[in-house]
C-alpha cells in the first residue's frame, strides 16, 4: 500500500527524524574532547569532518529549497565546523530552526538535485520524496 502524505505531514516527519538525529549528534559532540573531535584517524577523516559533511548536506538542502535547485556537489566545506565543537553545535541549532521554519508549500515543489557523486547529472525530484528518503 502506498501512503500519500500531506505537505505538513512530510514537513513534520522530516523535522522529527532530522531533529532526533541532530539531538543525538549534539550529545555525542558534547561528550568528546576537542582533540578526539578534530583529530584525524588515518585517511578516514576526523569525527568533526564527518559532522561537517552532514551539516553541510542539510544546509545545502535548506538553501537549495529556496533556490529550487539543491546542489550537493557544491558545498561550502567550512573547516571551522570540523575543528570547533561549539561552532558545530551552533550550526546544528541553525539547521533545526531552518527546518522548523519551512513552509508546508515547499513540500509540493519539484526541485533540481545534483548528487555529490555524479556532478554531471541534475535530476528533478519532489521535495516530499526527498524528505521521505531522509
Amino acid at each position: 500500500m502506498i501512503t500519500v502524505l500531506t505537505a505538513v505531514e512530510s514537513r513534520d516527519g522530516l523535522l522529527k527524524k532530522t531533529g532526533e538525529e541532530f539531538l543525538r549528534s549534539v550529545k555525542l559532540i558534547e561528550s568528546l574532547d576537542d582533540e578526539l573531535y578534530a583529530g584525524a584517524k588515518k585517511s578516514n577523516g576526523s569525527i568533526g569532518a564527518h559532522f561537517r559533511h552532514n551539516i553541510e548536506i542539510v544546509d545545502n538542502f535548506l538553501y537549495g529549497l529556496k533556490a529550487g535547485k539543491i546542489d550537493y556537489g557544491n558545498r561550502e566545506r567550512d573547516i571551522r565546523i570540523e575543528q570547533d565543537r561549539s561552532y558545530a553545535i551552533e550550526r546544528i541549532g541553525y539547521l533545526i530552526d531552518g527546518l522548523r521554519e519551512l513552509p508546508g508549500e515547499f513540500f509540493h515543489m519539484e526541485v533540481l538535485v545534483r548528487s555529490e557523486i555524479d556532478l554531471d547529472t541534475w535530476s528533478l525530484s519532489s521535495v516530499a520524496f526527498l524528505s521521505l528518503a531522509a
